[in-house]
């Protein structure tokens, strides 16, 4: 392939991709914000030095639901909220609309 063919297809890729990510903003910034959530939520539950089998088991959750939240692929707010204030945390939901 020559360089030229790879610069055109580099300045394609680079095209569609600021495209991509213009057409879904808000998902994008939406799933930024649940891994933010996640992030903490696990880094709280370390810094307490507990499992995700115990926030399971104060939660009535299941530890799977525990590591899906941690790694964002569980995105349901009321869950979220569950797990944060059964470690003594009072999260905040605010929405912004801009």
């Amino acid at each position: 392939m020559s360089a030229s063919r790879k610069v055109i297809q580099a300045s394609s890729a680079t095209k569609w991709f600021g495209e991509f990510v213009e057409e879904n903003k808000t998902d994008i910034l939406i799933h930024k914000a649940i891994l933010n959530i996640a992030c903490k939520i696990k880094m709280e539950r370390e810094k307490q030095g507990l499992s995700q089998r115990d926030i399971a088991k104060k939660t009535g959750l299941t530890q799977t639901t525990i590591l899906r939240l941690e790694k964002g692929k569980n995105s349901n707010l009321e869950t979220m909220i569950r797990v944060a204030r059964s470690m003594g945390l009072s999260p905040k939901v605010q929405f912004e609309i801009v």
